[in-house]
């Protein structure tokens, strides 16, 4: 998927989805690539949101969100997921430390916040994994996840 990103002209987003035989995840990448001549600083990241009973955001920050008043969370470990009672859990480990994003969660929601300047001429990629899984044990199946 590839195309213009609003309110910034000369930035494209490109976001690339890739399986291969034998991998348990999915990997994501979004490249912003910025073709004026001046940086551009830019807000990025992925919001989730699971519609289903006993909804939860899954930080490691505070372990679970649960529904009520949207806060912001400086996660310790490099994901963010959602679970519920159904059982299931899915998220995205990113590739980059946790200290390179906070995150915006209202507990049946969550969006991870990346602010980074794409260079005049160049680009900056976003990598993470897509995680979907069955269980409830969702702090144990992220946190087992190796960063891509």
């Amino acid at each position: 998927m590839s195309g213009p990103v609003k309110g910034f002209t000369g930035l494209t987003a490109t976001t690339t989805y890739t399986l291969k035989p034998g991998d348990a995840y999915a990997t994501v990448t979004t490249e912003l690539r910025n073709t004026g001549s001046d940086p551009l600083n830019v807000w990025t990241g992925d919001a989730m949101d699971h519609d289903a009973a006993g909804q939860a955001s899954i930080i490691r920050a505070p372990a679970w969100v649960a529904p009520g008043a949207t806060a912001a969370y400086t996660p310790t470990k490099p994901y963010i997921g959602m679970t519920g009672t159904d059982p299931q859990v899915f998220g995205l480990v990113y590739g980059t430390p946790a200290s390179a994003f906070d995150v915006y969660a209202a507990g049946n929601w969550v969006m991870s916040r990346f602010q980074v300047e794409v260079p005049a001429g160049g680009s900056y990629t976003l990598t993470r994994r897509l995680v979907v899984a069955p269980g409830t044990d969702a702090i144990g199946i992220l946190d087992a996840v190796p960063a891509p």
